[in-house]
C-alpha cells in the first residue's frame, strides 16, 4: 500500500507542477526553460495537455481523500498513461534520453496503479 501512495503522490504533484507551467507560461518561456518539443505544438494544444494534466492531477491527488467513483479513477490513470505514451514517443523522436527516462518511469507508476485500480474492481464482479 504504501508503493500506491508513494505513486499517487507523486504523480498527481509531478502533473500538477508541469501542467500548470505549461497552462500558465506562454510557449516561448516554455522552450526557453528547457522543453524544446514544444517547437513542435501550437500554443493552444501546449495549453489543452496542461489542462489535461492538471485535471487528472487533482483527480489522482485527492482520490484516497474525498470520494471518487473508482471508474473516475481508472479513466484518469488511462489518460495519464497516453499522455506518458505520447510523450516518450516524442522525446525519443528527439532523442532526449533524460527526460525519456524521467516519463517512462512515470508511465510506470502510472501503470502500477491503474493494475491495482483493476484488481481492486475486479473484486466486484
Amino acid at each position: 500500500m504504501d508503493l500506491l501512495y508513494i505513486s499517487q503522490y507523486t504523480l498527481a504533484l509531478t502533473f500538477l507542477i508541469t501542467g500548470g507551467r505549461k497552462l500558465y507560461l506562454p510557449k516561448e518561456k516554455i522552450i526557453a526553460n528547457g522543453s524544446a518539443w514544444a517547437e513542435n505544438f501550437t500554443e493552444p494544444f501546449i495549453k489543452l495537455i496542461g489542462l489535461i494534466e492538471v485535471i487528472c492531477a487533482i483527480g489522482i491527488g485527492i482520490r484516497s481523500r474525498v470520494f471518487i467513483p473508482q471508474i473516475i479513477d481508472f479513466f484518469l490513470l488511462l489518460i495519464m498513461l497516453v499522455l506518458m505514451l505520447g510523450a516518450s514517443v516524442i522525446h525519443y523522436r528527439r532523442k532526449e534520453y533524460p527526460l525519456l527516462t524521467w516519463t517512462l518511469v512515470l508511465f510506470a507508476m502510472a501503470l502500477y496503479m491503474l493494475y491495482f485500480d483493476y484488481s481492486y474492481m475486479r473484486s466486484f464482479f
